[in-house]
């Protein structure tokens, strides 16, 4: 997808491993953002637990890579994390419906 020395293939192999563990459809995680940004301005909102440092580290990451692809593919994207934006701008982006990219944390669903 990108040149040598890049984040994103390393990155798109672990979130290919991530996506494909899922009681889902196959999908391929570098597909699904390809088909994404693919010939139209996007905006993404990115949740995750700010008391979690490894989700809001996933959070950047992922911002990061969105970007990277979205560079090298001559779009553009708007991408909104929790971690860096204030409460009334991300629940103005949920009020727009504004597609959600969710970072689950460690044992999030554990009751």
């Amino acid at each position: 997808l990108l040149g040598e020395g890049t984040i994103l293939p390393c990155f798109g192999s672990g979130l290919n491993s991530v996506v494909t563990s899922l009681p889902c459809p196959k999908t391929n995680a570098m597909d699904c953002i390809k088909n994404c940004l693919r010939g139209r301005r996007n905006s993404f909102l990115l949740l995750g637990n700010l008391d979690d440092v490894e989700a809001v580290a996933a959070m950047h990451i992922l911002e990061f890579a969105m970007k990277e692809v979205s560079e090298q593919r001559q779009e553009h994207i708007d991408m909104y994390n929790c971690s860096m934006c204030t409460e009334t701008l991300v629940l103005r982006c949920v009020a727009r419906d504004m597609p959600m990219i969710i970072v689950l944390s460690k044992d999030v669903l554990k009751c």
